[in-house]
């Protein structure tokens, strides 16, 4: 490795969309680090493991599975009720998907929650493992051990539970 930061355990991390911040998820808060010389240059409490974090498209907020953060200012905006799923903001930054929630960011209030168009293995406990949001902000991926859901998203908010018509599996062949 070019260079290991050590002493804590370090359940993610997530590099700010200029380049400049490493942002580094401990137990109970973020370590927002220089990446030229890995100095630390901030801290943001958090009161759950900070897993899963990802940067808004246009670095100013930073989430994990559990809070959303405002990153200049170096403060807490909204801690949200999650179980460690993974993480997307939409392109243009407006919803973060929590897994199966999407959280309005400049409110914290939960706007839609996605269903699962085929049962969920028990195994999972329902984590939803790995989200990814296409460029133009129109379709949601969701990865998990049982394979990989894609829905559309209208207007970037997603379809009503359980419309099959806009949701797709993808199987691996």
């Amino acid at each position: 490795p070019l260079q290991t930061l050590g002493g804590y355990a370090a359940f993610s991390a997530a590099f700010s969309p200029d380049g400049q911040i490493l942002a580094v998820g401990y137990i109970a808060s973020v370590g927002l680090y220089n990446v030229d010389d890995l100095s630390l240059i901030g801290r943001l409490d958090s009161a759950d493991v900070a897993r899963n974090l990802t940067f808004s498209p246009d670095g100013s907020l930073l989430a994990s599975s559990s809070d959303i953060w405002q990153v200049a200012e170096r403060r807490l905006l909204y801690h949200l009720q999650s179980s460690g799923d993974a993480t997307a903001f939409t392109m243009d930054g407006q919803i973060l998907v929590v897994g199966r929630n999407m959280w309005r960011v400049t409110s914290g209030q939960r706007v839609k929650q996605l269903k699962s168009p085929i049962p969920e293995n028990p195994r999972t406990n329902d984590v939803w493992d790995s989200l990814a949001m296409s460029p133009d902000g129109g379709l949601l991926a969701w990865g998990m051990p049982d394979g990989l859901h894609i829905w559309g998203l209208p207007d970037g908010l997603a379809p009503a539970a359980g419309d099959s018509t806009s949701s797709y599996i993808v199987q691996p062949g």
